[in-house]
């Protein structure tokens, strides 16, 4: 038994890595609806069961415009607002410098994160805190001539806690990586991982044959990242008397849906003022 117990710790640690364990204990056990015994929120916003990010990687000066058209056409009529993980600066090329895929991405509204700073390989695992903020400071200040930058990736996905932390110190919003260990270590910054069968999906091609699941908020990483911190740090309480039911809210955004159990006159109260809201039936949608 004993020779075999290396050989089953090296299983065990590839299997956190690349992400088998981690989509069972994260992703298919996640309550999408908190219960308050009377009501319920959902975590999502509206009237959406799931969340579709679709990401695309290796955006770069290289290219083909006419290819991230007719991508980017297909997923509007999706009703699908992807998030396009550029390369700073490729191959000795700026991505600033390629004029027709830089207006093309404005032109459909995309969001814009970045993709290391020259994505070569493991850019970023071996460095330290100071040579990776040097770095990807390089890379922000290319993208932030024409974009707001809020997320990054790093190539291969290969980073460390240093890349973290330059990340959260040069303003980033959120990373999207995807080590199984972004979910049991305290990070600096909102993780957004990656995995086969979790909530983000990750394509380098730019073929419009994407399948976009029923019923799926799909924005941009950006949003998402917004909606998810608004969602954990939500406070809700409540108390009732008679029929009237009263919800208070530590804060709220526009979609927050909340589903009754019985048939209440409702308050939504967030920081003493009473909110107007509309309901259709059972379902509060603010």
């Amino acid at each position: 038994m004993k020779k075999y117990l290396f050989f089953y710790i090296l299983l065990i640690l590839f299997l956190f890595y690349t992400d088998g364990f981690y989509t069972y204990l994260y992703y298919e056990r996640e309550e999408i609806v908190e219960d308050f015994g009377e009501f319920r929120i959902s975590k999502y916003p509206y009237n959406y069961d799931s969340v579709f990010l679709v990401t695309v990687d290796d955006i770069s000066y290289y290219t083909d415009p006419d290819k991230l058209k007719v991508f980017l056409e297909y997923l509007k009529e999706k009703n699908v607002n992807p998030t396009l993980f550029v390369i700073p600066y490729h191959a000795n090329e700026k991505i600033t410098d390629n004029t027709e895929v830089i207006e093309i991405l404005k032109e459909y509204d995309v969001e814009v994160a970045q993709h290391g700073y020259k994505h070569i390989e493991k850019e970023f695992k071996s460095r330290s805190y100071e040579e990776q903020i040097e770095m990807i400071k390089k890379g922000k200040e290319i993208l932030e001539k024409d974009f707001e930058i809020y997320g990054f990736r790093s190539p291969g996905f290969y980073h460390n806690f240093g890349t973290s932390k330059a990340l959260r110190d040069l303003g980033f919003s959120y990373e999207s990586e995807m080590s199984v260990f972004d979910n049991f270590y305290i990070h600096y910054l909102l993780q957004l991982p990656h995995t086969r069968n979790g909530r983000v999906f990750m394509t380098h091609s730019l073929d419009p044959d994407i399948y976009i699941p029923k019923n799926a908020w799909s924005p941009k990483m950006k949003d998402f990242a917004d909606w998810w911190k608004f969602r954990k740090d939500l406070i809700v309480n409540y108390s009732m008397a008679g029929n009237e039911l009263y919800i208070f809210l530590s804060d709220y955004k526009e979609g927050l849906k909340i589903t009754l159990k019985k048939d209440y006159r409702v308050h939504i109260v967030v920081r003493e003022k009473e909110l107007e809201y509309e309901r259709e039936g059972d379902t509060i949608i603010l």
